[in-house]
């Protein structure tokens, strides 16, 4: 970074302030001190009436890129600057992109700016994304950051989600919201230990507008530790397209394992062909592995859901796909030696003679 110099300083536009948008000379100042680290100046400055109004302004203009000095400080990394303009700039202040100080301070993981920041600010601010300071923590190219984490979590709202493709700063109503909670972040950038503090807060069936729920993530980034942690927390009634969005990401993890381990609890809680539109995506991604659980359990089930053309594919191969042969062959043996009545019975793994009680829901593998 080129070090600031009496010439840069001087060719800052000049301007009395007061007007909405005018460039104010001492403001532009405060800017460049707190970039370059010029934490002595600064002082000085903040250190006058002049200087402590123009860095509670900051800059009015909605594309500033820095917003005010204290977020200028906290971009170029100067901590000790930061620390000194929290008591003198406006925490409401946004930059271009709607962030505040504190979600600035929390995207690059200043834990100790952060804890001055928060008593002051409003910790459920969104920026134009709708990222708050807690989600922006758990986000993307970020490491792990639990004492982060946890110091947020005793003023935000972990239900708070972000946007898709972010806002118009103009129209920023008219955009569509993504319904990215911390939680599902933090599962997607594999970030266990964040996860774990988030999880008492969160909703684990949350899910964003493509229907990815944190578990969904973590299955198709195979972050194995997250999946771990959130498996424990599927107990309940889930919403409608949750299992499907599951399985679809096992898939796309090619995580099979799981999907032997995830269709009964999907079975127990969704219609049928939510699990006969992941098969569908097993065969569009060539995951025949996948695809075989899938249609193995379908046809365990007897649940008649196979579109033509998927059952077509499955009955021409059956060396591709032996599981779903082997169900189907045990079932034609057993309907052609028993009444249909006693086979349906014995199917379900009940030994007492057809008709002797209440008969069982087919098992599944």
């Amino acid at each position: 970074m080129p070090e600031l110099d009496d010439t840069m300083l001087a060719a800052q536009p000049s301007g009395d302030g007061l007007t909405p948008g005018a460039s104010n000379p001492l403001r532009q100042e405060l800017l460049l001190l707190a970039e370059f680290g010029k934490l002595d100046i600064l002082k000085d400055r903040l250190a006058t009436q002049e200087g402590r109004k123009a860095a509670w302004d900051g800059d009015p203009s909605p594309t500033s890129e820095h917003g005010n000095a204290l977020m200028a400080a906290i971009a170029a990394g100067r901590i000790e600057c930061a620390h000194a303009l929290v008591p003198h700039c406006n925490p409401a202040c946004v930059n271009d992109s709607g962030q505040t100080a504190l979600i600035c301070a929390a995207g690059r993981q200043f834990v100790g700016l952060v804890g001055a920041l928060l008593p002051i600010s409003n910790p459920n601010a969104q920026d134009r994304q709708g990222f708050t300071a807690l989600n922006i923590a758990v986000a993307a190219n970020r490491a792990d950051a639990p004492d982060l984490v946890k110091l947020l979590l005793t003023a935000s709202d972990a239900r708070l989600a972000a946007h898709e493709s972010g806002l118009d700063i103009k129209k920023p109503q008219t955009q569509p919201r993504m319904g990215r909670t911390p939680l599902i972040s933090a599962a997607a950038t594999n970030k266990p230990e964040s996860l774990a503090l988030l999880l008492p807060h969160s909703d684990p069936f949350a899910m964003d507008e493509r229907n990815k729920s944190a578990l969904a993530m973590a299955l198709e980034w195979r972050n194995k530790e997250c999946v771990r942690l959130l498996l424990p927390t599927m107990i309940g009634p889930a919403p409608e397209l949750f299992w499907g969005g599951v399985l679809i990401s096992a898939i796309l993890g090619k995580n099979i394992d799981f999907l032997s381990k995830a269709l009964p609890m999907a079975q127990a809680g969704v219609d049928l062909r939510e699990i006969s539109g992941a098969l569908a995506h097993a065969f569009h991604f060539d995951e025949f592995a996948c695809a075989d659980i899938i249609a193995s359990h379908l046809e365990a089930a007897g649940a008649g859901v196979f579109s033509p053309a998927d059952l077509a594919t499955l009955l021409s191969q059956p060396d591709r796909f032996p599981r779903f042969h082997s169900i189907r062959e045990a079932a034609e043996l057993r309907s052609s030696v028993f009444p249909a009545e006693t086979a349906g019975a014995l199917f379900a793994g009940d030994s007492e003679a057809a008709g002797a009680g209440p008969k069982r829901a087919p098992r599944s593998l």
